[in-house]
């Protein structure tokens, strides 16, 4: 018996990726559209270390780093596919309060 796909098949499994994929950015531009799912995507970029260079103390320490650092670019990669307007309302509410509290 063969593992490959009849055509039928393929594009049954082409159409379920797509759904998923769709509801994927749906889900995500939810997240995004509230105030509560900022504030954390933000506190998610700032853990990972999006927006800082990696110091590099040792091979295996900056491999770590930047693993990390590749999820929080995933992210912003993301936002910038599904809803790149809440990028910088995001930005604006994080950076304002920050600067207001100094």
């Amino acid at each position: 018996m063969s593992d490959e796909l009849t055509p039928r098949e393929a594009l049954e499994s082409r159409r379920k990726q797509l759904m998923r994929e769709h509801q994927l950015s749906d889900d995500f531009r939810g997240i995004m559209a509230t105030d509560g799912g900022r504030r954390f995507i933000w506190f998610m970029l700032q853990e990972f270390g999006a927006f800082k260079a990696m110091p590099i103390e040792s091979h295996a320490q900056m491999a770590y780093m930047e693993g990390r650092r590749n999820v929080g670019l995933m992210l912003i990669s993301k936002i910038q596919t599904d809803c790149p307007h809440q990028y910088m309302v995001m930005i604006n509410e994080n950076t304002v309060k920050t600067e207001k509290g100094n």
